[in-house]
């Protein structure tokens, strides 16, 4: 099970222990055991890929599209939120989505579970509140005319 690690695979000694024991158990052909062990790989990866994704993203916790009452707001819909959850073209394109309105609609809501929808097919999300964006803009121009020299905004 050395070598394995030298290749990059396997992270988890024991479930290859497991498996190896299993393998010579049931005689399975080796192309059975690597197929196993590659998806055993590709599982454990793809679930630390998802942690990371999720802790990056700064979503706020436990915002989902089932929650969500679409009948109390006017100008959008379950289907469209859906729709631009499972189709990606629009991400491909480099296109962005910002939500406006008044406060208490649930914009947060449906900018987080849509993240969250997004990040389990393995897209990278960056939550951000319009203060927050406004902050780090005004941070930066501050910066920037610092950098230049002239006199910094107060």
């Amino acid at each position: 099970m050395h070598w394995l690690r030298n290749v990059m695979l396997l992270k988890h000694r024991k479930s290859g222990m497991l498996l190896s024991l299993k393998a010579v158990k049931e005689q399975w052909e080796p192309e059975l055991f690597l197929a196993q062990l590659c998806e055993i790989e590709a599982t454990h990866r793809q679930e630390v890929r998802l942690k990371r994704l999720l802790k990056e993203s700064q979503l706020p916790i436990g915002k989902q599209l089932s929650q969500y009452d679409f009948s109390e707001v006017v100008g959008i819909s379950a289907v469209q939120v859906k729709r631009k959850a499972s189709e990606l073209s629009w991400l491909r394109q480099g296109h962005n989505i910002l939500l406006f309105g008044a406060s208490g609609l649930g914009k947060t809501h449906i900018a987080a579970a849509l993240g969250y929808a997004l990040i389990e097919q393995s897209v990278r999300v960056k939550f951000t509140t319009g203060t927050a964006m406004a902050h780090q803009m005004f941070n930066l121009l501050r910066l920037c005319i610092k950098t230049r020299g002239h006199h910094s905004i107060r």
